[in-house]
C-alpha cells in the first residue's frame, strides 16, 4: 500500500474558523502529518491574547501539533499582496506553498487567494 504525504499549509481565516467552530482537534487528530502556518497566519491567529480561538491555536503551536515556517520568496509575496489584493496571511499561504513544492495543500477561503492558488497548482 502506497501514501501520498500532503503538507496542509493554512490561511488565518481557516485557522481560527476550525478552532471557533472546536474542529480544530478533530482535524489534527485526523490530519497524517502537522500542518504548517506562515509567520503572519500566526500573528494574524494568535495575535489578540483574549480570544479563546488565538489562546487554542497559540497552544497547538506550542505542543508541536502547528508548525509555523517562514517562507523563501518574498519578491512572489510582494506580487501576490500587489496584484491580487490578498491579505499577508492568504499570501504567504500561497508562497509557502511554492516553498513546499507538489505535496502542498493551501486551506483557504479568500475568494481573493483561491485563483493564485489554482494556478500555482496547475505548475503554470
Amino acid at each position: 500500500m502506497s501514501y501520498i504525504v500532503l503538507r496542509a499549509d493554512l490561511d488565518s481565516s481557516t485557522l481560527i474558523l476550525l478552532a471557533k467552530a472546536e474542529l480544530l482537534d478533530i482535524f489534527l487528530n485526523d490530519f497524517e502529518g502537522t500542518p504548517l502556518l506562515p509567520e503572519a497566519v500566526e500573528a494574524e491567529s494568535t495575535g489578540t491574547p483574549s480570544r479563546p480561538d488565538g489562546l487554542l491555536i497559540q497552544q497547538r503551536i506550542l505542543e508541536g501539533r502547528l508548525i509555523v515556517q517562514g517562507i523563501e520568496q518574498p519578491k512572489v509575496l510582494s506580487r501576490l499582496v500587489q496584484d491580487f489584493r490578498l491579505g499577508l496571511g492568504e499570501a504567504e499561504a500561497i508562497v509557502l506553498a511554492l516553498d513546499l513544492g507538489d505535496a502542498a495543500v493551501v486551506a483557504t477561503d479568500d475568494r481573493n487567494a483561491c485563483g493564485p492558488a489554482r494556478f500555482c497548482e496547475s505548475g503554470s
